[in-house]
């Protein structure tokens, strides 16, 4: 706890000069709606059928204690923004590949995920 505490004192101190470049943003996020995470975890569509044959969705039990790659964040907008640490959201669906869990802020992330894990 003392190490976490000192990581999360030292991100406030270099907080405090960081600008928040607002056309990066816009950028980013394209034509987007930005929703509150509490918006975007109670949004749930239909679980997506599977073509990959390597990738297992969990059960809902089986994922509600799975232990999640990258903390839980998406790893597609990971890669797709660069660094972007957006949560995932469980409730879609906790996916297996290569005995390793993730979970995705969206299906279009799975999806591009499903068609290459390896990226």
């Amino acid at each position: 706890m003392t190490k976490l505490n000192q990581i999360l004192f030292n991100l406030e101190l270099y907080t405090k000069d960081f600008e928040i470049n607002v056309d990066i943003v816009r950028l980013m996020l394209e034509d987007s709606p930005v929703l509150t995470d509490l918006e975007r975890l109670r949004w749930v569509g239909d679980p997506p059928s599977l073509t990959n044959t390597e990738i297992t969705l969990l059960t809902s039990e089986d994922g509600k204690d799975a232990k999640l790659e990258f903390l839980g964040f998406c790893p597609w907008k990971l890669i797709e923004t660069q660094g972007g640490l957006i949560p995932g959201n469980p409730t879609m669906g906790v996916f297996m590949y290569r005995e390793k869990n993730y979970c995705f802020c969206c299906f279009e992330g799975f999806r591009s995920f499903e068609a290459n894990p390896e990226q």
